[in-house]
């Protein structure tokens, strides 16, 4: 009789079993080809997104523990021997521990944070974490940028921490801000008075103490082509236009953006002046603004940058990377 019972070939049973074994080890190992974050590497992930978080949503306090009444308040950049809790928001009441400004930054907080020490930020910040009882700290670099370039509060640039590698595992977050970059007047090129020796040049008094960067913003201009801009002096002394004393910008007719300045000065530009505050070291200052064909109405009832003054914002960028 016939046997008509099923066979399973050998070579079937192989390929079968090397079929399975290739799956298993599909399904166990290419997931972790699409995870490239560890849990570790999300722990840093989040401590940057709080970090940015904290600084440009918190204005910080200051307690002094002492129970005294205005012994504490948002205005911490006055207290730094007594700083609890950091943040570059603006503060509009110092005694109500949150701020209506998100993402507006303080200019003060900014150039007070400057002066505090690394463990104090870290701290404070909680850039570190805890394993079995030691304190490991994480690398930061935290960065205030317009265009790519730390923006210049007072005397030095906005950014702390050490530069970060150029590497993977560095976490970053980004946050829109606007950074106050201290007072600006603006001025009509009418309401300039000249010095009685010369109709070029335009006086500006200034009265300190002076804790923020000072901005001058001339438009309007009834120029010729041939008109420029030549330099500044502070109560007799040139100035040296460079990254310590002061920088010039000029805004083009038709153009949104400021750039560095270059000759000439047309009717429908805007010219900006940055003078750093470290150069005022006088109650009272005599600020000089140098043209070429300019022909300015004189004195000597010479115009109060005072009477102009407001503070100052413009759009940055808040950037914290942190990384082991």
């Amino acid at each position: 009789m016939k046997d008509e019972s099923g066979q399973i070939a050998i070579d079937f049973l192989a390929g079968l079993s090397l079929f399975l074994i290739a799956l298993t080890f599909t399904i166990q190992f290419v997931p972790g080809l699409f995870s490239t974050i560890s849990s570790s590497d999300e722990d840093l992930s989040i401590i940057s997104y709080r970090t940015a978080t904290i600084l440009s949503e918190d204005p910080g306090w200051w307690d002094e523990k002492s129970g005294v009444p205005n012994s504490t308040g948002t205005d911490w950049e006055y207290h730094t021997d007594h700083v609890f809790r950091l943040g570059f928001a603006a503060d509009s009441s110092h005694q109500s521990r949150t701020t209506n400004k998100p993402n507006i930054l303080n200019y003060s907080k900014i150039e007070s944070t400057q002066g505090l020490n690394e463990d104090e930020i870290i701290t404070m910040l909680g850039l570190f974490d805890n394993i079995n009882g030691a304190r490991i700290e994480y690398e930061y670099n935290i960065s205030i940028l317009q265009n790519g370039i730390p923006v210049r509060i007072g005397n030095q640039t906005a950014t702390f921490g050490t530069q970060s590698p150029g590497r993977d595992n560095v976490f970053q977050t980004k946050r829109l801000v606007l950074v106050e970059k201290g007072e600006i007047a603006n001025f009509s090129a009418d309401d300039l008075k000249a010095s009685s020796s010369s109709n070029d040049m335009a006086i500006i008094n200034i009265t300190g103490p002076i804790e923020k960067n000072i901005i001058v913003q001339i438009s309007g201009f009834n120029v010729t082509n041939n008109t420029s801009y030549m330099s500044s002096e502070l109560n007799g002394d040139l100035l040296i236009q460079d990254s310590q004393n002061y920088s010039v910008y000029i805004k083009r007719d038709g153009s949104n953006d400021f750039r560095p300045y270059t000759d000439p000065i047309n009717p429908n530009d805007t010219l900006k002046l940055v003078y750093y505050q470290d150069i005022f070291n006088e109650t009272h200052n005599q600020l000089g603004i140098n043209f070429s064909e300019m022909n300015i109405a004189p004195g000597p009832l010479y115009i109060e940058y005072a009477d102009y003054a407001k503070q100052h914002y413009e759009k940055a960028e808040l950037v914290v990377k942190v990384w082991r």
